[in-house]
């Protein structure tokens, strides 16, 4: 999982220290795979609604 940090001007300087302490970094092929998800997000959500649909609709068929 990628992501980013957004914070204000209060909380800047004890996130800086903590990624400083932690060394929060991705490597360039962490990047690259990420970029390369994002190019099939759309089409991979799509389905996955088009699948949870059915279910739901399946499971909304049963008597129980």
């Amino acid at each position: 999982m990628m992501g980013i940090i957004v914070t204000n001007e209060k909380y800047w300087l004890p996130v800086r220290r903590a990624v400083a302490d932690y060394g929060f970094s991705v490597s360039p092929e962490d990047c690259y795979l990420a970029l390369r998800g994002f190019r099939t997000v759309g089409v991979r959500m799509r389905q996955q609604m088009a699948n949870a649909l059915r279910v739901a609709q399946w499971l909304q068929s049963r008597p129980k």
